[in-house]
């Protein structure tokens, strides 16, 4: 077992998070681009079209994407952790 201490998680100056609105519009953006990978997918925080997308993800243990707009900045990496599939050995 592993004990945290999170007082110690610092987050550098350039790094950017996302509010609460921001990224549940990223999480959709996510799976509209793996539906239609080349349709033009909107900023989570600009709403400018040509969001860009890069899959850096390690299955079967998490998805990882980062996402860039040109128009306002945005450069953020997302994790969405996956679920362990029934019955598997891990």
């Amino acid at each position: 077992m592993y004990l945290w201490n999170l007082t110690d998680i610092s987050v550098k100056p350039d790094h950017q998070l996302l509010n609460d609105s921001e990224w549940h519009k990223a999480h959709k953006a996510i799976a509209a681009w793996k539906n239609a990978p080349a349709a033009n997918h909107a900023c989570p925080r600009c709403d400018a079209p040509g969001l860009a997308f890069a899959d850096h993800s390690v299955r079967p243990y998490a998805e990882w994407y980062k996402l860039s707009c040109s128009k306002c900045g945005l450069d953020v990496t997302m994790h969405l952790p996956l679920a362990p599939t029934p019955g598997a050995s891990v």
